[in-house]
């Protein structure tokens, strides 16, 4: 009993405190703080500190930070004009905003400038690329990233592939995903590759990030599937029926259609034994996965 008092009494004291630092924090951007006029458009954004979710008191004391030269306030502001988030999306506020960040040497502005200009919503790729290049020669992984779909959008494949490598060895989980999305389906002329495709989604598959980790697991039997289908007409059965396995078993996303070309295997003998049984049952199965041309041929 007397623990849950002190815990109690700890927990009135921190809200408290709290209470005192947001009520601190108004009084100092009210008296024109710049550092507390961009925490307080913080707190609103973020919809912390007791205070609610609010985003024209966010771009209020924004603006206001911004206009005293405070870089994050500024890439706050530009943030919210992209997303379009509690306000109309307006990639020229955006750019305003941003650029005047750039102006004062913020790096996140420079950042989130440079990846609106190579966007598919802007294409400003010298702009883009002259902002984000010297960023990853500095180390930032993800300019790197932003900087290999940049080129792979120019077409300039080579440039791609090198800095999404770049990104990948510095453990940037989103460009391991980009580039098998790149091997896989040959985008802007990148080289189809799905036995690297699959390499990729195999790592990608193992990241901490469910959401990246089920694009992979997703994309990784399709892979599979691709490299089988393309091995069976080069007639190399005995990998090809490896990876149509793969892709007709996995739990994630099996894919009906390697069930049905294993099918043909099994009845033709292609990489392994003939097997009537079998031949039926991948077959059936692909049925049951909605297979149009399985579904067909069991006159289903």
């Amino acid at each position: 009993m007397k623990k849950i008092l002190i815990l109690f009494l700890l927990f009135i004291s921190a809200s408290a405190m709290a209470q005192q630092n947001i009520q601190n924090t108004i009084k100092n951007a009210e008296n024109g703080d710049f550092k507390a006029q961009y925490n307080l458009a913080l707190a609103y954004h973020n919809g912390s500190q007791g205070l609610p979710k609010d985003t024209q008191k966010t771009i209020y004391w924004a603006e206001k930070s911004a206009n005293q030269g405070c870089g994050q306030a500024c890439n706050l502001l530009g943030i919210i004009y992209i997303r379009g988030e509690g306000t109309e999306k307006d990639l020229t506020m955006a750019e305003k905003w941003l650029k005047k960040g750039v102006e004062k040497n913020d790096t996140y502005c420079k950042y989130t400038l440079g990846q609106l200009y190579v966007s598919n919503e802007m294409k400003r790729y010298e702009n883009g690329l002259k902002l984000l290049i010297p960023l990853a020669e500095n180390g930032d992984m993800y300019a790197m990233n932003d900087i290999g779909l940049a080129y792979n959008d120019l077409g300039q494949n080579d440039k791609a592939l090198e800095w999404l490598l770049k990104a990948r060895y510095k453990g940037n989980e989103t460009a391991i995903l980009n580039l098998g999305n790149l091997y896989l389906k040959g985008i802007n002329g990148f080289p189809i590759d799905y036995d690297k495709a699959a390499s990729f989604y195999r790592l990608a598959s193992e990241s901490k990030d469910t959401y990246k980790a089920k694009i992979a697991k997703h994309n990784l039997p399709i892979a599979y599937f691709k490299l089988g289908d393309m091995l069976l007409h080069q007639k190399e059965f005995d990998d090809a029926v490896i990876y149509l396995m793969r892709a007709a078993s996995n739990e994630d996303n099996p894919i009906p259609e390697a069930m049905r070309k294993l099918s043909a295997c099994f009845r033709y003998g292609y990489g392994v034994e003939k097997d009537k049984t079998k031949e039926e049952y991948y077959l059936e199965e692909a049925a049951k996965f909605n297979d149009e041309i399985a579904m067909k041929i069991l006159g289903l």
